[in-house]
């Protein structure tokens, strides 16, 4: 391990921040907007972040360090949290590439699917299963 614990959370978190950010704004684009553009940025976000948890060098790190002695209760915490992200991101990278372009492809139909209306906001209640027959609202209340 050519670094300590706490240097290894420290640069997974600069690593991973602007990654998590870029795509949280790309997933609220694409379900906001509605739009191959959107779509494409999220798709594009989504495969960066997997790809940097997806570094097998960086995961034996994790690993190794998980067992070093005497670590503070939260570093140990940290690191247990980024061996968790990092687990399931190590597979084939063409298996990540379908994975990604498969929840997106998903995840676009759901949107253009639940509301038309570019731009004013997506209500993916009948996408969901909330609307139709046994919904909350078909429902006879208490009160009547």
């Amino acid at each position: 391990m050519s670094r300590t614990p706490e240097q290894l959370v420290a640069d997974l978190e600069t690593l991973l921040r602007p990654l998590e950010l870029e795509l949280a704004e790309a997933w609220w684009e694409s379900n906001t907007q509605s739009s191959a553009a959107a779509d494409a940025r999220r798709s594009v976000a989504d495969l960066a972040r997997r790809d940097a948890l997806s570094d097998a060098h960086v995961f034996a790190e994790l690993r190794a360090a998980r067992e070093v002695d005497g670590l503070d209760p939260l570093v140990h915490r940290q690191l247990d949290v980024l061996y968790d992200m990092f687990a399931p991101h190590q597979i084939p990278d063409h298996l990540r590439r379908r994975l990604v372009e498969g929840e997106t492809a998903v995840e676009a139909g759901v949107v253009s699917a639940s509301d038309g209306r570019r731009g004013r906001g997506v209500h993916r209640g009948a996408a969901s299963g909330a609307s139709g027959v046994g919904a909350a609202h078909d429902r006879p209340s208490l009160g009547s």
